[in-house]
Order: C-alpha cells, then sequence, then structure tokens
C-alpha cells in the first residue's frame, strides 16, 4: 500500500467474554515505543465508515482496444451500464461454447469511468478495492497502469494516491480491461465487473485494511491487535481508539 513504512502494534485486553464483545466496557494496554511528533488520533472504525461505492455510471465497451487506457480516449459511443455487471450473460448462447459456461462466451471487456476529486481531499490516502473481476484484470488510472489481479474469485484493494489528482476541476479516469479466455472455470462464472468497486478515502495515519485482528484468550480475555501506517513523510504520535471497547493505546507510524 504505497510507500507504507512499518507500523506498530496497539494491545487492548478485554476482560469480558468473547460473545459479550461489542457490550460490555474493556480494559486495555498499549505495546509500542513513542516517538516526538504531532500526535494523531486514529479510530478502529474509520475503514468502514469512509467508503464510497463506485457502482454506478461506468462506460462499457465488449471486445479489446489497446487504446482505451488513455485519459483521451473517446468512450461517448460506449454503453452506459451499473456494477455489478456480466459481459457474458448479454451475449448470444453458442454451441461452440463449453457447458460449464453455459454456452456462452467469454472475451475481452473494457471499462472506463471518470471521478472529480476536491481539492480538500489532497494529500489523503486512496485505496481502490475490487469485489471481483472475472478473470484476469489490469487497471490504469490516467493512463497508468496501477495494478493487476488474475484471479477472478478473490477481491484486491489499490493504493491509487499518486496518480489522483484533487482540484475539483480534473476528471480522474478509472479504465479496467477485463480479460476472461475460455475454458476457465468448471461452472459458470460471468465475466467482467460482477461485483462491487468501492473507494476509500483515509488520512495519511490510518488503520491498515485488514489491519485489526483480535483473538479469543483463556478465561473469557480478548485479545486486539492494530496495524497502523502512515502514508505521511514525518514520524508522528498514534493514539488508537475504539468508539465500541473504549480501548486505546499509544502506537508508532513512521513515515
Amino acid at each position: 500500500m504505497g510507500k507504507h513504512k512499518r507500523w506498530a502494534r496497539v494491545v487492548a485486553l478485554c476482560l469480558s467474554a468473547a460473545m459479550a464483545l461489542p457490550l460490555l466496557p474493556a480494559a486495555s494496554r498499549a505495546a509500542g515505543t513513542t516517538l516526538a511528533g504531532e500526535p494523531v488520533t486514529v479510530e478502529l472504525t474509520q475503514n468502514f465508515t469512509r467508503s464510497t461505492n463506485l457502482n454506478a455510471g461506468w462506460k462499457f465497451f465488449l471486445g479489446n482496444n489497446p487504446s482505451a487506457s488513455a485519459v483521451a480516449f473517446d468512450d461517448s459511443g460506449w454503453e452506459t451500464v451499473d456494477l455489478p455487471h456480466d459481459f457474458s450473460i448479454s451475449q448470444p448462447f453458442t454451441t461452440a461454447g463449453e457447458a460449464e459456461s453455459g454456452f456462452l462466451p467469454g472475451g475481452t471487456g473494457w471499462y472506463r469511468k471518470s471521478l472529480v476529486l476536491p481539492e480538500n481531499l489532497a494529500g489523503k490516502t486512496f485505496l481502490l478495492n475490487f469485489d471481483g473481476v472475472y478473470s484476469d484484470a489490469a487497471v490504469y488510472l490516467n493512463g497508468v497502469l496501477v495494478g493487476e489481479h488474475h484471479y477472478g474469485y478473490s477481491p484486491f484493494t489499490l493504493d491509487i494516491s499518486a496518480g489522483l489528482i484533487c482540484d475539483g476541476e480534473t476528471e480522474n479516469i478509472l479504465a479496467v480491461q477485463a480479460v476472461n479466455n475460455l475454458p476457465s472455470s468448471r461452472w459458470y462464472s460471468g465475466s467482467g465487473l460482477y461485483r462491487d468497486v468501492t473507494l476509500m478515502v483515509l488520512d495519511p495515519v490510518h488503520v491498515d485494511l485488514h489491519g485489526v485482528q483480535v483473538q479469543t484468550e483463556n478465561q473469557g480475555g480478548v485479545e486486539i491487535a492494530v496495524d497502523v501506517v502512515n502514508d505521511g513523510a514525518a514520524p508522528v504520535e498514534v493514539t488508537v481508539t475504539n468508539p465500541i471497547l473504549d480501548a486505546g493505546g499509544i502506537a508508532v507510524a513512521q513515515g
């Protein structure tokens, strides 16, 4: 995820039973080293509350066009679709296909979407999440390849912070090539952006994606570990808070 440096862990002990975790207050302790720097408070819930759904208003083209990732490419003649979208089901059945694919073809599809971001988001961390693209995905931002994913059944996340323009005027162009070369599965899989796409906007210092681990202990104890990352340039002193458990502590996130 970008230029992440090493995080430190925050450990909180909840003295309630695991099943009562959301209901009872927690006693906490912190582990880590404190460095000089600006104080920053990070909430454990932020990754779940600052996500924007991008499913609406994509432009789609069935077929391959090597120029489709370019910012200046004219997609005005493309079909407008909302996600989830399957470009196999829209094609005619064919006996040239296979039973596993429902006798529907795969192929290559291109998707494009524009985003205009306000100036007040400059300097934030932007994580682009795909819940699933079938099957081989190549993702471009403003004409630059920012990532690939070659398994259609698993989600993936790309840090696109460096390539985004936040000035309230410029259109940022997302372009995704999805390729489904049959045979590719033992059952009907569909093709394209067949699950949700979301954009997370986070402060440079934030809880890492999937960075909260909860482990039960003997006699009803629960240990919570939190990974904190810092995409900024300078060391900061981080306080991690949990609104549900009222657990906190000091950790280190170095730029």
